[in-house]
């Protein structure tokens, strides 16, 4: 089983958990079939402080592809990791795509994978602000839309999906990517004290 986790900027620091995870139950010897992961930068945030320095300080593995689309009008960025990552996914074949957030490289992954009829897992799936003149939530609303596995972080979330009417057989792993988040968190600050906080726009400040 081949599986790509496409990643950018921000959501890099949100890939690392679910990247480790995987790769300990590799070395655990688990009786699930073996697959071999990638990871694909599509480059969307690219300045030193939004990406750079998060895969130095949190012992990022190399990418195994980096699409380097840069910044760009929304139309124009989504266009043009759509189309980046979809002509990677032709010449490398994967049995799942995992993508996380809310970003716009999240929704042009997506609609690369499904147009490819290769399944998609969401990462952080649920979350919504109701806020449509929030670009991240035309963004979410259509990933979940569009996946054929929904990872919540939490119960609101799963309420949301209900309430949309979506399936909540596809929405599995409930609250788990939040515990290996806080769990990655503790190995990095060691037997320091304190609360883990995401701070990511205007809008919760």
């Amino acid at each position: 089983m081949a599986a790509t986790e496409t990643a950018s900027g921000k959501s890099l620091c949100y890939h690392l958990p679910v990247l480790h995870a995987l790769q300990a139950r590799r070395r655990a010897g688990s009786s699930e079939p073996a697959y071999e992961l990638k990871l694909v930068n599509t480059g969307q945030h690219y300045d030193e402080r939004m990406a750079g320095s998060f895969l130095r300080d949190l012992g990022f593995p190399a990418p195994d592809a980096d699409l380097e689309v840069g910044s760009a009008s929304h139309g124009r960025q989504t266009a043009q990791v759509l189309g980046r990552f979809e002509a990677w996914l032709v010449a490398n074949p994967q049995d799942l795509v995992i993508v996380v957030g809310d970003v716009n490289s999240t929704l042009a992954a997506t609609l690369a994978s499904v147009k490819l009829k290769v399944p998609v897992a969401h990462v952080e799936a649920g979350l919504r602000s109701g806020d449509w003149e929030m670009p991240e939530e035309i963004n979410r609303v259509l990933t979940d839309r569009l996946s054929d596995l929904l990872l919540t972080p939490s119960p609101d979330a799963d309420q949301n999906l209900m309430r949309e009417g979506i399936d909540p057989d596809i929405s599995m792993a409930r609250g788990v990517f939040t515990g290996l988040c806080a769990r990655h968190a503790a190995g990095i600050v060691g037997g320091v004290g304190g609360v883990l906080v995401a701070l990511g726009r205007k809008t919760p400040l």
